[in-house]
């Protein structure tokens, strides 16, 4: 899906939907003539756009919560255990230390909780906050 903007300086292709999500954007300046009123400065939407990366993380964690609730047996405390058990597992391997946050999965009741879905929304918010602070350090940088 392409798209460019009449009032903007630059042309945008969304690549690798997935359903209503586009984990990619990549746009590119249009060089030429253009009047000032073309000059305008261009912005993102306001809704966010994950990377591939990203989306297949939250998809994982997705599937190990709702796996709780579609199989009623994975509610027991052993075969339960089971699965949270390879939960934490994953969770480290995937988010490295902050997969340990999904070690509550072993109190009483936290298994009715979305644990693995906001590891995932930690995660990433952690993970945007650094982005901006390393472009805040090449802004200054060059500057």
């Amino acid at each position: 899906m392409s798209w460019s903007s009449p009032t903007s300086s630059y042309a945008c292709q969304l690549d690798h939907p997935v359903g209503n999500l586009y984990v990619s954007v990549n746009c590119i300046q249009l060089v030429g003539r253009m009047s000032e009123r073309t000059r305008e400065k261009f912005e993102l939407p306001k809704y966010t756009i994950l990377t591939l990366d990203e989306a297949i993380r939250l998809i994982i964690c997705v599937v190990f919560d709702v796996a709780e609730y579609a199989f009623p047996i994975l509610l027991t405390p052993i075969i339960g255990d089971i699965l949270d058990i390879a939960g934490i597992g994953l969770g480290i391997a995937l988010f490295g230390w902050l997969g340990l946050i999904s070690i509550v999965e072993f109190l009483p009741l936290v298994d009715y909780f979305p644990v693995f879905i906001l590891t995932w929304i930690v995660w990433y918010y952690m993970k945007r906050q650094e982005e901006k602070e390393r472009v805040e350090r090449l802004k200054k940088k060059w500057k």
